[in-house]
């Protein structure tokens, strides 16, 4: 019915963007009087869905077709996507650890933190002994990519994966 913007998920979890891709190449061919585009996000979770949540309010604000897509592109790299993991079970079973790596790590309370880099890839590049030291490394982070730091006013996005115990904590601190 109308010009068609896609936000996909990141290619750098999933090859999901190519069919948007493909699916965007057919829909020209029927509809060439309509302007389709597809754009790889390189987010992912929520950080995905701040980038969409902002596009679709200029959208909503009047914000052009041309000009909501330059945003889109100018401002995907700008999602900070910042995690932790407070049990490694996931990363035995994707073959990331050993088995007696995971148990290990788990028993000492070993916490990945990971955020997305440029290219939308899960990045590993700090770990901490703890809830409490993965919560403050997380926030102590964030608040270093925030534009104004503490200040920061903006729009944040804060998600758990069934522990609402960890993400309450998160947003305290």
């Amino acid at each position: 019915k109308g010009d068609v913007l896609h936000i996909s998920f990141s290619s750098g979890l999933t090859p999901s963007v190519n069919n948007a891709i493909q699916a965007a190449k057919a829909l020209k061919e029927k509809y060439p009087e309509r302007k389709i585009s597809v754009i790889d996000s390189y987010c992912a979770c929520s950080g995905y869905g701040l980038l969409v949540d902002e596009a679709a309010d200029r959208r909503d604000a009047g914000m052009s077709f041309e000009e909501l897509e330059k945003w889109v592109l100018d401002n995907r790299s700008k999602m900070h996507h910042q995690f932790f993991s407070t049990d490694l079970t996931m990363f035995r079973r994707g073959g990331r650890v050993s088995g007696p790596a995971a148990a290990v790590g788990t028993l000492l309370g070993i916490c990945p933190v990971m955020h997305l880099n440029e290219l939308g890839r899960i990045i590993a590049y700090d770990k901490v002994k703890g809830k409490k030291k993965a919560i403050a490394k997380t926030v102590n982070d964030i608040l270093s990519h925030a534009d104004g730091g503490s200040s920061y006013s903006g729009k944040f996005y804060l998600a758990h994966s069934n522990c609402i115990e960890m993400a309450l904590a998160t947003k305290e601190a």
